[in-house]
């Protein structure tokens, strides 16, 4: 990857994983679909064989929950409140419209939220009492997103280094046979294949009296 060693491309890749991490809690920046997007590019780059097709779908499960989760959080919370769908509705767009009007991290997509929420409740019900609580709601909400946005990424980085952890071990033992069977041929069933390890320079087996043939 990037023409770096094993090791280290996949070492550059949990770091960037990282870093989207800490982004999850910014509103508008996609934390768990970054994390993700990197572990698939590594994925594609080492050919499947660090992180495999299973990991990729257990990454993408939880990218999907968490890039999804500030909608259906609010939209839970508030129905659960009694807020109607004009409501949320409401959250959503008045949470776009304060992150750009308040450009603070947050602060602007959540009080654009709250007061989105009250106001279009308030304009359909003519109930303050009500309106107050489905933009309590929708708080809530708010912040149970984040939490479960970043509980996402984290999974989906957990997922990823337990890939490949899983493919070192694996890689481990492999070359671990391999080299015991080219480096000794003593005591190997018969007609045993040897692969070369480093320095050897053609492929062995070993004859029945348990010795290399060349």
């Amino acid at each position: 990857m990037f023409g770096l060693p094993e090791p280290a491309s996949g070492i550059l890749a949990a770091v960037l994983m990282l870093i989207a991490m800490a982004a999850s809690v910014i509103p508008l920046v996609p934390g768990p679909v970054l994390v993700w997007g990197i572990g698939l590019i590594y994925a594609i780059l080492t050919g499947f064989e660090r992180v495999t097709g299973v990991a990729l779908v257990v990454m993408t499960v939880f990218m999907l929950a968490g890039a999804t989760s500030g909608w259906w959080m609010q939209a839970l919370g508030m129905r659960t409140s009694g807020g109607s769908w004009l409501a949320i509705v409401g959250a959503l767009l008045g949470g776009l419209v304060g992150a750009f009007v308040i450009p603070l991290p947050i602060v602007g997509a959540l009080v654009g939220a709250v007061v989105g929420a009250i106001l279009i409740e308030f304009l359909r019900a003519g109930r303050l009492r009500v309106a107050l609580n489905v933009g309590g709601a929708a708080l809530k909400g708010f912040f149970l997103g984040l939490v479960v946005e970043f509980a996402a990424s984290l999974l989906i980085f957990l997922t990823f280094v337990g890939a490949l952890l899983v493919s070192a071990a694996r890689y481990r033992a492999r070359h671990s046979i391999l080299v015991n069977a080219c480096g000794d041929c003593q005591g190997r069933p018969r007609f045993f294949p040897c692969r070369p390890s480093v320095g050897v320079p053609s492929p062995t087996t070993c004859n029945r009296d348990g010795q290399e043939n060349p």
